[in-house]
């Protein structure tokens, strides 16, 4: 992202890997749409896509304290957390339960497009979005709906641009973004000089638009790579994507402000974003940390017993050795959760 020339490959490349790889629901299965921070350790991984893209990846910390309440989060155990992983029990307890921090999430993506509504009142995903997501449903449709896509066996743009030959309506409100789409004079670059304005700002514009809608985008991206999962094949790619809606967000600018506007990079006074730059933990992180442990550590203890007892009570049932099995392992961890090395092994075996 710090870099200033604009690699299309390389950001297109970019995209795909991070947005979710959403496949057709008749193989769908799950997917871990955190695919991308998967290498990392699970508290900077969750921390760092919560900063980049702006999900939810935990409970409200006033959600944590009311379950504390309710005894849902035990005292037991929020002492035992604290106590392994801080020592200072006392100041980190008053911090979980007392401390008021800012909890208002601010995420990288979604920055540089801000500057539509800040600068211009214009809500453009507003202007774009209901007519792109009708023509994708349209394109990709797998025979649901009353009527077909007029045009068969052709890729989406191809497709597209067949249609706006043909009818006497169009998809596009100004003439020269029609003709320009129809005669296939544009480029990624060309397109986002015009919107955009100053090329080290491409990377984030991109990021900002596709995650945007992330989940279209990540099933387009899916089915680029893999069409064999539509039952009716469909011929579409991310960059087609990108481009048609380059050129719809033009379309939609020239025909809203019309000659009233100046590319978006005019008006930005930072400079462009390092989206995936380190996140900082910080003591807000922290408290949500210890939170979320103790939390989960208030149902382990209670099925780690469960199996202990169900071990030592029926001795002669059926499948006593596993249950034994178990029962010498929950025992050992039960015997040991209070100590740091006793949990510590607790949770790498139930992680």
């Amino acid at each position: 992202m710090t870099k200033t020339a604009f690699d299309e490959s390389h950001v297109l490349h970019e995209l795909k890997h991070n947005l979710p790889s959403q496949q057709a629901l008749k193989d769908f299965i799950h997917h871990n749409s955190l695919h991308a921070f998967q290498h990392m350790k699970f508290y900077d991984a969750i921390f760092k896509a919560s900063k980049i893209f702006g999900f939810q990846v935990h409970l409200q910390l006033g959600e944590y304290r009311e379950l504390y309440k309710t005894g849902r989060i035990r005292a037991d155990v929020l002492q035992m957390v604290v106590a392994n992983k801080k020592g200072d029990v006392d100041g980190w307890k008053r911090n979980l339960l007392d401390k008021e921090y800012d909890t208002i999430n601010h995420p990288r993506i979604g920055q540089l497009r801000r500057l539509w509504k800040d600068v211009y009142h214009l809500d453009l995903d507003n202007k774009v979005h209901p007519a792109l997501f009708r023509i994708l449903c349209a394109f990709l449709d797998q025979g649901i709906s009353i009527k077909s896509f007029p045009i068969t066996n052709k890729p989406f743009i191809e497709s597209i641009r067949e249609l706006e030959r043909k009818s006497h309506v169009s998809f596009f409100k100004t003439k020269p973004i029609k003709k320009k789409f129809i005669a296939g004079d544009y480029s990624i670059p060309e397109l986002l000089k015009t919107i955009v304005g100053k090329e080290e700002y491409f990377e984030q514009y991109l990021f900002d638009q596709q995650f945007a809608h992330h989940g279209w985008s990540g099933f387009v991206s899916a089915v680029e790579d893999n069409p064999q999962t539509l039952l009716d094949r469909k011929s579409i790619t991310l960059k087609e994507l990108v481009e048609f809606e380059l050129l719809m967000e033009l379309d939609a600018l020239n025909a809203n402000l019309k000659k009233g506007w100046q590319p978006l990079t005019t008006h930005s006074v930072t400079p462009p974003l390092d989206l995936f730059a380190d996140v900082k933990r910080t003591e807000f992180s922290e408290v949500i940390e210890l939170w979320q442990d103790a939390f989960e550590w208030s149902y382990y203890d209670s099925v780690l017993k469960g199996i202990l007892m169900a071990g030592t009570a029926h001795p002669d049932l059926p499948g006593r050795k596993a249950i034994g099995t178990q029962s010498l392992l929950a025992r050992e961890l039960v015997k040991d959760s209070t100590s740091s090395k006793g949990f510590l092994l607790s949770s790498h075996l139930l992680h």
